[in-house]
């Protein structure tokens, strides 16, 4: 009976971490919300708390899904809290191309639903948005296949959005990524 009760406490406790990182997710968007709606009073980012090494970029707009906070880091760290803009996209340095990452399992369940054609908005520091249509859904090998980066003048402005695959998968960290492109709705 004893081992019973170990046992069935354990599993609880596993079944318990095992949700912990949805959890977190979750709260955090509160606490990101503020720090958006803050970013977008003063038109630069402001950190969600004192001690945060990342910091509001963005708002995401899937279809109807719930609007979500992108950070601006892609580090595991940063997307225990939301998805994140890969450094060197979507700023100053790379205007015409956003690429943003989240985990499959959390902030980016729902790209699997994602059709070509279907709209995407993002938010800026400005609190403009801008409309992209998804026009590609990829899925590549991370070991053998590099994210083509590079701007095109004549092209449309792109959203890239990056996720693991297969979206069920037991196991983390697999090669596989699903991406999504949309190009910047005319």
């Amino acid at each position: 009976m004893k081992k019973m009760i170990l046992l069935m406490s354990l599993g609880s406790l596993l079944m318990g971490l095992g949700g912990a990182i949805q959890l977190k997710a979750m709260a955090a968007q509160w606490m990101l919300e503020y720090a958006w709606q803050s970013s977008l009073k003063h038109h630069q980012s402001q950190k969600p708390w004192p001690w945060a090494d990342t910091w509001p970029v963005a708002k995401l707009q899937l279809g109807t899904a719930d609007p979500m906070i992108v950070l601006d880091s892609v580090s595991g760290q940063a997307l225990a809290f939301g998805p994140g803009r890969m450094l060197g996209t979507g700023g100053a340095e790379n205007k015409r191309l956003m690429v943003v990452a989240g985990h499959r399992d959390t902030h980016f369940s729902s790209l699997n639903g994602l059709s070509i054609g279907d709209e995407i908005s993002v938010q800026d520091l400005h609190g403009l948005w801008r409309v992209y249509v998804v026009s590609e859904i990829d899925i590549i090998n991370a070991e053998t296949h590099m994210i083509d980066l590079t701007e095109d003048e004549q092209s449309p402005p792109r959203l890239m959005l990056v996720t693991c695959y297969p979206f069920d998968s037991i196991q983390a960290g697999g090669p596989l990524r699903y991406v999504v492109t949309a190009n910047e709705a005319v």
